[in-house]
């Protein structure tokens, strides 16, 4: 929007740039390297298949490489640890059967939603009513299998699955192109890592908006209130005003809110938003705390281990763990997640003690030995433990993805062609989450239709707005763009999104 010649100014509630991107230098270091590596305590890995995040890292020559993942890992199902390489624990031959085929179904399931409006899918209300832990507890037999798809499930949406709309689930998995795309390492996911953390995406994007001089990126100045925006398309010439808390009002054509729902509440709407209901009647945030533990050396390396530990026992807090170590190998790390109500069980039990965070720390240490199968004098002492809980978040409240609870999605009334006069959204199936409020446009991870809740999904649902406000701007308000940046806009936008958005532009 910038390079096209458009005013813009950028308001950040935060004191920094980056969201759920959150990248600090690591807690230990050895070498004057460490301050070019840093660790993610938000979004940290990408996949081979989100080539809008990719496209931006070989733009912006940012340097990635590959999450260890060689030696075994460990599987921890009741009071059995399994030890194997590669992607399929091993598991009696009747569980993997079984555990492949309920993968199968998912996906098969999956790939019957459709992305632009899952609320239209072949029994969509039976779906939309049944929880994940609903289906998995009918649908597969062993009881085993069900722990480790919950675990797996689990490790995604950092929330328990009787909390989960099964609908919501599929069209989640569709939109990163099937389950064991979400799971892996190799060919998924979690491949590779940012060798200067990932905030350094939005610090590159913040060097080259400031070369802009029609833009503006102001920090740590919320947004409170939204206001003189119509519903109706013939009201488009009234100006938006924009408050935020330092008391700055801004006079706006166009409006982009990069928030997730359940923030919109936190802002004052004039008149009222209808996605301030979605935010606040059942979409949540996963509950996560991520953390980091430091040691001198890479312990789990040195007996044959990639230091992925994923445990399926219902009763067992610590969740998942990974190798963390830097590119260069100069900081030694394992991190680690604690999901759902496991995070808010841990909370509570380290609540009285006289540095919480710390009693946290080490019973994790204590909790990763244990895990491990290493011989605890093996195990050398953590140097240094540190923690992020993203529920404390105050402009997150919670990560890393958005859930929806049983009867969520078929709430949603998706766009009628009668009563919304301006469509350019149709095609890409925007639902309520991210219909535009008058001249509000939304984006988000939660809006985007591939890689929904990833950085990947981010940028998609930022070129969908971008580009519907080019759209408005132009056509609506009558304002010629001042550069050929609309046609990169329109063909960036139009990337992997549904066929008929050409006939829309």
């Amino acid at each position: 929007l910038g390079e096209a010649g458009f005013s813009v100014v950028v308001c950040e509630a935060r004191k920094r740039i980056g969201g759920r991107t959150f990248s600090t230098e690591p807690a230990t270091s050895s070498s004057s390297s460490a301050s070019k590596e840093r660790l993610d305590f938000g979004a940290q890995w990408i996949g081979p298949n989100q080539h809008r995040v990719l496209a931006l890292c070989e733009r912006y020559k940012i340097e990635l490489f590959e999450q260890h993942c060689k030696d075994s890992s460990l599987l921890r199902v009741r009071e059995f640890v399994f030890k194997y390489s590669g992607t399929i624990p091993s598991l009696p031959i009747m569980y993997l059967l079984s555990l492949q085929t309920a993968i199968w179904r998912i996906d098969a399931l999956a790939r019957r939603v459709p992305l632009c409006a899952p609320w239209k899918t072949i029994d969509a209300g039976l779906y939309d009513h049944v929880s994940v832990q609903d289906w998995l507890d009918k649908e597969v037999y062993f009881q085993d299998v069900r722990s480790v798809l919950i675990a797996a499930i689990k490790s995604v949406f950092f929330e328990n699955t009787s909390e989960m709309s099964f609908l919501w689930f599929l069209f989640y998995v569709h939109s990163a192109g099937g389950l064991m795309s979400l799971c892996d390492v190799v060919g998924g996911a979690q491949e590779m890592r940012f060798t200067n953390g990932a905030s350094s995406l939005s610090e590159c994007m913040l060097r080259e908006l400031k070369s802009l001089n029609n833009v503006n990126v102001v920090l740590d100045d919320a947004v409170q209130s939204v206001e003189n925006y119509e519903q109706q398309a013939k009201k488009h010439g009234d100006d938006v005003l924009v408050t935020t808390k330092s008391g700055k009002v801004y006079q706006c054509k166009q409006v982009i809110g990069a928030i997730s729902p359940q923030l919109c509440s936190k802002i004052e709407f004039k008149p009222k938003c209808e996605r301030q209901y979605l935010g606040t009647h059942g979409m949540n945030s996963g509950c996560a705390i991520k953390f980091f533990l430091y040691y001198k050396t890479a312990w789990w390396r040195q007996h044959n281990l990639s230091g992925e530990i994923v445990s399926c026992r219902s009763d067992d807090m610590l969740h998942l763990t990974y190798d963390a170590c830097t590119a260069s190998g100069n900081t030694n790390a394992l991190v680690g997640f604690v999901c759902g109500e496991s995070a808010r069980l841990l909370r509570e039990q380290t609540r009285d003690a006289s540095d919480p965070v710390a009693a946290r720390g080490k019973w994790l240490e204590q909790r990763i030995v244990v895990m491990s199968t290493v011989d605890a004098a093996d195990v050398p002492a953590a140097l240094a433990y540190r923690e992020l809980d993203w529920q404390h978040e105050k402009y997150t409240d919670g990560c890393v993805n958005s859930t929806k609870p049983g009867g969520w999605l078929t709430r949603l009334r998706g766009v009628d062609d009668e009563s919304v006069e301006f469509q350019p959204e149709r095609p890409f199936g925007w639902s309520d989450i991210s219909r535009p409020c008058g001249r509000v446009l939304w984006a988000g991870a939660e809006c985007a239709v591939h890689w929904n809740g990833y950085i990947d999904g981010a940028i998609e649902s930022a070129e969908l707005a971008s580009f519907m406000a080019l759209h408005t701007l132009s056509h609506v308000h009558g304002i010629t763009p001042k550069s050929d940046k609309c046609e990169l806009v329109r063909l960036n936008a139009l990337r992997e999104t549904d066929t008929r958005a050409v006939t829309a532009w």
